[in-house]
């Protein structure tokens, strides 16, 4: 009865979680339809916002930033004392978390918001996988796993600092740092007509469809926007941004390779995962995830290889994401034991 409580609890919490992160993200497509200076609004909002966030994240929640998962590998240790391992994860900092991600997708921010075991990206329309598809496939697996290991050192730099003036700013000045981070995401977004704004559910699908029509410097802006999103703070996953950035890679070798629209959505299915698999180094588990996001059963092995492929490349140019994330977190000292009677 009690584990079917946690998981009762879990879901609906879950429900809540993705209906909240749904209403921000249209709160902010909205902002950007509010008459004539609409789509320039974001140069405004999404640094004052920005800042709020991280603000609120400093001062009352500082668990809660990042994706949260190298807090939740952090508080598997077992050299942690009940005090440290609640301030990593709780009740608390949970509800913390899911109004401050909502925040940053209401900034037009990078957050994560999965509802159940729906299709989200639709079902992959795969009718064959010829021998053609090989090199290009090849090249997808090699250039997500080189682009996710630049990603994943990035986001390690970023939270250890270097002996340089940003990382001074961003220690010394840290809201007026993610105002500024804010600022460049709002102008990326401006710039791609709000192509890269949010998680990237929508540019993804679209691709997966075959009816998108993005800027030819949509994956490396996505890029860019997505780890100037972590570098300001603000607490957000990198799940659905990974997703996108890899579906852009994707869509991108079969433009170069000269592929037509039904030929480039295996190449898009295998970005997503590549990309994933480099940033996570966990590639049974991305192409397990992808393949049911995108009904795309049919590609399986495919699937497999690059992920497998993908991974390695990464695994070869950086240490593990969340493990890395996890020493670099500020866990405050253990309490002293009471005294001995």
């Amino acid at each position: 009865m009690v584990v079917l409580a946690y998981a009762a609890a879990t879901g609906l919490v879950v429900v809540g979680f993705t209906l909240l992160a749904e209403a921000a993200s249209h709160g902010f497509d909205e902002l950007q339809r509010l008459g004539p200076y609409g789509p320039y609004l974001p140069l405004i909002w999404t640094p004052l916002l920005t800042m709020l966030v991280v603000w609120w994240t400093r001062r009352l929640a500082p668990a809660t930033a990042g994706s949260g998962i190298p807090q939740v590998v952090r508080a598997l240790d077992d050299d942690l004392n009940p005090t440290q391992r609640e301030w990593l994860v709780s009740v608390r900092i949970s509800l913390h978390k899911i109004g401050l991600v909502s925040g940053g997708l209401l900034a037009g921010l990078v957050a994560v918001s999965v509802f159940g075991n729906e299709t989200y990206f639709g079902t992959l329309r795969v009718q064959s996988l010829s021998w053609s598809l090989l090199l290009p496939g090849l090249a997808v697996a090699l250039v997500a796993g080189l682009a996710g290991g630049v990603f994943t050192r990035l986001l390690v730099v970023s939270v250890r600092g270097l002996p340089d003036r940003y990382s001074r700013w961003r220690r010394d000045h840290p809201l007026r740092f993610a105002g500024g981070c804010a600022l460049l995401v709002a102008v990326i977004c401006v710039a791609t007509g709000g192509a890269t704004a949010g998680a990237g559910y929508a540019p993804t699908r679209a691709l997966l469809e075959g009816h998108a029509d993005l800027p030819g410097v949509y994956t490396l802006l996505k890029f860019c926007a997505s780890w100037l999103s972590a570098w300001a703070g603000v607490p957000a996953g990198m799940f659905a941004p990974a997703l996108a950035i890899g579906a852009g890679i994707g869509n991108d070798v079969a433009l170069l390779t000269g592929l037509g629209r039904d030929a480039a959505i295996p190449l898009i299915a295998l970005g997503m995962v590549g990309f994933l698999a480099a940033t996570t180094q966990g590639p049974i588990t991305a192409f397990i995830i992808v393949m049911e996001m995108v009904s795309g059963q049919a590609m399986v092995l495919s699937l497999m290889a690059c992920a497998l492929l993908a991974g390695g490349v990464a695994r070869l140019m950086t240490p593990r994401l969340y493990q890395e994330l996890a020493a670099l977190l500020p866990v405050p000292p253990a309490s002293p034991a009471p005294p001995q009677a």
